[in-house]
C-alpha cells in the first residue's frame, strides 16, 4: 500500500531505540493525564516489552517528532502471536499537539505493516487489525473511525475498597487453594491456555512461543511474585486460577488480578468467587485497600457479574473500546462463542 497520508510541515518520523523509553512514557502519561488526571505506565513496565526476542522497538514501533525535535507522536505494531490473523496498533499523540495528520500518519504506518506480515498466511483466513482506544479520548476514536476502523467491544476496569481485611473465602468441597510453586511456571499457563479459549477474540498459538512470552514478561516484572499466582486444585488438578500482582502500572496504591480463570468442568460452582475473595484477602495482607482488574465488558462467560456480585463496579476513568479495521475477509480462527 502508499502511503496517502503524511505528517504535518517540519514533522519527522523514524523507528524507535531503547533510549527513547523515558520519552515514551512521558508522551503515554501526558495523554493519560489530560484524560483522566492519573499517569497510565511507568517505565519499568514497558521497558520488558521492548527487550523480547520477537519484538523490536527498531521494527515494531514508530514515533512521530515537532520541528523542535519534540516527540509527538508514538505508535507499535504487534504481530507476535502465530498465525497472526490479529494485529494490534497502539497509538498515543502527545496533547500539546492537535494535528490529526499524526495519528493518521501512525495508523497508516501499521497497516502497512500488517500488510507485509499478513503476506505469509494462507490466503483463506481473516485477517483484522485492531486498536484499543479509551472511552474518554473522543479524538483518538474520531481518528481510528476515520482510518476504516469499527468498534467491536467494550473493556472495563473494575475495582473494589477494602476497608478492612476480607473475610476468608468458601471454597466447593474438595478444593485445595496454594499458591503456585516457582517450577510450575509451565503449569500456570496451560491452564490460563485452557481457560482463556473461551474468551472473545481468542486465537490458539503454540504453547512453546506462548511460554517463551509468559516467561520473559514475568522474569522482568519487578511485581511478579509466584506466591500471588494461586491454584484451586480438586485431586490435584487445576480447576481454576488467580495470577495476582501487588500493584500494576504507576499506581502503587492498586493491587491488581491479572488474570482470573476456571476451566469447563468447575464453573457455575462458586469457585470464580472464592478466589477472587482469596485474592481480595491476599492483596489486603500485602496493604494494599484497592484492588482492580480488566475485563470483557460483554465477557462470553459472565465475569462482569460475577464480579458485581464479589462487590465490583466499573471505574468510569479506565473504560476501552476496541476498535477493528478488517483486511481481508475469510474464515475467522478467532473465539467467538463458547462452544457447547
Amino acid at each position: 500500500m502508499n502511503f496517502q497520508n503524511q505528517l504535518p510541515e517540519g514533522f519527522t518520523a523514524r523507528c524507535a531505540v531503547m533510549s527513547d523509553l523515558p520519552a515514551v512514557v512521558k508522551l503515554i502519561n501526558a495523554y493519560s493525564r489530560h484524560i483522566n488526571d492519573s499517569d497510565l505506565i511507568a517505565e519499568r513496565d514497558l521497558e520488558p516489552e521492548w527487550q523480547r526476542e520477537d519484538y523490536r522497538p527498531e521494527t515494531h514501533i514508530r514515533l512521530a517528532f515537532s520541528p523542535q525535535g519534540q516527540l509527538a507522536g508514538y505508535m507499535e505494531f504487534w504481530d507476535v502471536n502465530r498465525p497472526c490473523v490479529v494485529m494490534h496498533a497502539w497509538g498515543r499523540v502527545d496533547p500539546a499537539f492537535s494535528d490529526p495528520g499524526i495519528m493518521a500518519c501512525m495508523l497508516e504506518w501499521a497497516e502497512m505493516r500488517a500488510h507485509q506480515s499478513m503476506a505469509s498466511l494462507p490466503d483463506n483466513l481473516r485477517v483484522v487489525l485492531r486498536s484499543p482506544a479509551p472511552t474518554l479520548g473522543e479524538n483518538l476514536q474520531s481518528e481510528l473511525v476515520r482510518a476504516g476502523y469499527q468498534q467491536v467491544r467494550r473493556f472495563w476496569r473494575m475495582v473494589i475498597d477494602l476497608p478492612s481485611e476480607p473475610a476468608a473465602a468458601q471454597f466447593p468441597p474438595g478444593i485445595e487453594v496454594r499458591s503456585m510453586q516457582p517450577d510450575e511456571l509451565p503449569r500456570s499457563l496451560h491452564a490460563l491456555r485452557a481457560a482463556f479459549s473461551d474468551h472473545w477474540g481468542h486465537v490458539e498459538v503454540p504453547f512453546e512461543e506462548d511460554f517463551a512470552r509468559w516467561k520473559h514478561v514475568l522474569e522482568h516484572d519487578p511485581e511478579y511474585d509466584p506466591t500471588l499466582f494461586f491454584f484451586a486444585l480438586e485431586a490435584g488438578e487445576i480447576a481454576g486460577f488467580s495470577y495476582c500482582r501487588r500493584a500494576i502500572g504507576a499506581d502503587p496504591g492498586l493491587g491488581w488480578v491479572g488474570q482470573l480463570g476456571v476451566l469447563r468442568g468447575w464453573r457455575k460452582q462458586g469457585l470464580g468467587l472464592a478466589l477472587l475473595q482469596h485474592s481480595f484477602r491476599a492483596l489486603y495482607g500485602r496493604g494494599q485497600r484497592r484492588v482492580g482488574l480488566g475485563v470483557d465488558a460483554s465477557s462470553l462467560t459472565g465475569a462482569t457479574r460475577l464480579y458485581e456480585k464479589a462487590g465490583m463496579r466499573s471505574d468510569p476513568n479506565h473504560i476501552t473500546d476496541l476498535y477493528e479495521k478488517e483486511l481481508r475477509t475469510g474464515l475467522d480462527l478467532t473465539t467467538q462463542k463458547i462452544e457447547d
